[in-house]
């Protein structure tokens, strides 16, 4: 039976409240890369979801879910897994004071990330290095005197994907003279200078050779002539940075050095070069069993040569153990290109980025091209 419809009965009544405090918004790295190794290759890098609400004067929430590769474990597959990045609770407090709790943001980079600029073409040197996590579950106090600001925290010190792995918190501490985000500077110049530092006490047991004898399968994937030892240490990042802006040319330096237990061993198959065999033992190198020192040095700047036309350059010295009879490991990786912002909403990169090896046969050259959509 045929009815007649009304309408007026399908009219719907949308509201919008321009004065909401709640806020969504997105990002999407993507890039096109060609490697002599891999060829060209299509990916998509990351992905952020932003969810924010001003709860009170006071008071303001703000959710991050990130989206990336999952690179942890055995998993062969690379897929694209979601992240609880961050849940942080602001509360500003009177004089210029902000508590913050939750799953926070790291202080040890975020200045020197926004002096860069260019997170969909590469992360920050600490965070692309593994120096310190970009966020971690604590709590934390800023507070700003005229142009210097102190930030402290006490987080678990394992990161955002992690919960504890022990019972030692981390402490890191960020002091700031200048501006916190030269980026935010349209006119003029400016610049900034700051100190960084992390500290986290550990436990960690490490195998040693007995008598420097031979190791043998135990059947199990261990080593029969392995035992252990217990070193208790401290784990310490410390950074040095600054950055400048001149209108139409930004630039930024940073210096970082991290202090931390080496446990890494190979090992020497012997003569019969057999794994597993008769005449196998451990090759250590200057600091395994103890402290090593890692040390990063970055430069980088962006030349405003048109507003739609930016140059970038950037340039990462990074040596996992400086030891003088380390295994040879430092590299040298320098990206060229220029930057489009297109529009509001979408930016694109062509990137030309050397990865030095200090064995130069292991040197390379890729090609990228890298996409930012935001929304």
């Amino acid at each position: 039976e045929n009815q007649d419809i009304n309408k007026e009965d399908f009219n719907i009544n949308v509201n919008i409240d321009t004065n909401s405090k709640d806020k969504f918004s997105g990002l999407m790295y993507f890039d096109f890369t060609y490697t002599n190794d891999a060829g060209p290759t299509f990916d998509l890098k990351r992905s952020y979801f932003s969810y924010s609400k001003k709860i009170s004067d006071r008071m303001n929430y703000k959710m991050i879910l990130d989206v990336g590769r999952d690179l942890s474990g055995d998993d062969t597959d690379e897929k694209l897994s979601a992240y609880l990045k961050k849940a942080q609770v602001d509360i500003k407090i009177k004089n210029n004071g902000l508590m913050s709790f939750g799953l926070i943001g790291m202080n040890m980079h975020n200045v020197q990330e926004n002096t860069w600029g260019y997170r969909y073409i590469s992360k920050s040197p600490i965070d692309l290095y593994g120096f310190q996590s970009t966020a971690d579950f604590g709590l934390g106090y800023k507070h700003q005197f005229g142009k210097f600001s102190l930030s402290t925290l006490l987080t678990n010190g394992e990161g955002y994907k992690s919960l504890a792995a022990n019972r030692f918190p981390q402490f890191s501490m960020q002091l700031l003279y200048g501006s916190p985000n030269l980026r935010s500077v349209y006119s003029g110049k400016a610049f900034n200078i700051g100190l960084s530092m992390s500290s986290e006490a550990f436990e960690s047991e490490y195998p040693i050779d007995n008598d420097a004898g031979t190791l043998t399968d135990d059947g199990d994937g261990g080593y029969t002539d392995l035992s252990t030892e217990i070193f208790n240490g401290n784990e310490l990042v410390l950074g040095l940075f600054s950055g400048f802006t001149l209108q139409s040319i930004m630039g930024g330096f940073e210096f970082n050095m991290l202090n931390s237990f080496d446990g890494n061993f190979s090992i020497n198959n012997g003569a019969d070069q057999t794994p597993f065999g008769n005449d196998d033992t451990i090759e250590y190198f200057s600091t395994y069993g103890d402290i090593k020192t890692s040390t990063l040095i970055s430069t980088y700047f962006s030349f405003g040569i048109t507003p739609k036309f930016n140059m970038l350059l950037r340039a990462d010295i990074y040596d996992p153990n400086n030891a003088e009879d380390a295994i040879e490991d430092s590299q040298t990786n320098i990206l060229l290109g220029f930057n489009f912002p297109l529009s509001e909403s979408f930016n694109l990169a062509p990137i030309i980025r050397y990865n030095g090896r200090e064995v130069s046969d292991n040197s390379t050259t890729d090609l990228l091209v890298n996409f930012e959509v935001k929304f």
